[in-house]
């Protein structure tokens, strides 16, 4: 049978956890990501990355979205990672917590976006570039998190960045 779940605006990337207990959808109509319970098959969570008030001072491309369409999750299920072409930023979702955790700069209009299978590289295509962004997961990703990391305040470096 089929059926439907209600997710954000303008949805484009998916992605199920390796464990299958989640999935998570890219919102590109407002900078956002939809975690959908798998069992339940409900949305659980809506992750914003930006205020109204700063989604308001971006522009829109002409279907009058934010392209985000990359979307991968570490093999340990701990960590999403979406593209936002918008932003030329990955957001970094700290999986048990359902929060915003970090928002990497990459490099112009990031696009898609692949995982080791080890989980220590993330490689992020720049439609905008022309080239690609090579993330160097790292101890941040190994770290025990608190439980509910506090959201970044402006875009940083987040881990390093290999370009």
């Amino acid at each position: 049978s089929v059926g439907t779940i209600p997710v954000g605006l303008a949805p484009q990337g998916i992605a199920v956890t390796p464990d299958g207990k989640k999935v998570l959808v890219n919102n590109s109509g407002d900078l956002s990501v939809t975690v959908i319970d798998a069992q339940k098959r409900a949305a659980i969570a809506t992750i914003p990355f930006l205020t109204e008030g700063q989604k308001a001072k971006l522009e829109r491309n002409d279907e009058g979205i934010f392209p985000m369409t990359g979307l991968q999750i570490t093999p340990d299920s701990r960590w999403a990672l979406s593209t936002v072409g918008a932003l030329d930023v990955v957001a970094v979702i700290y999986t048990p917590t359902l929060k915003l955790a970090d928002l990497i700069r990459v490099g112009r209009e990031p696009y898609g976006i692949a995982v080791s299978l080890d989980g220590k590289f993330a490689y992020v295509t720049n439609s905008g570039a022309n080239d690609v962004s090579v993330i160097e997961l790292g101890e941040k990703f190994q770290e025990e998190k608190e439980e509910d990391p506090q959201p970044p305040s402006s875009v940083g470096p987040g881990p390093k960045a290999i370009k």
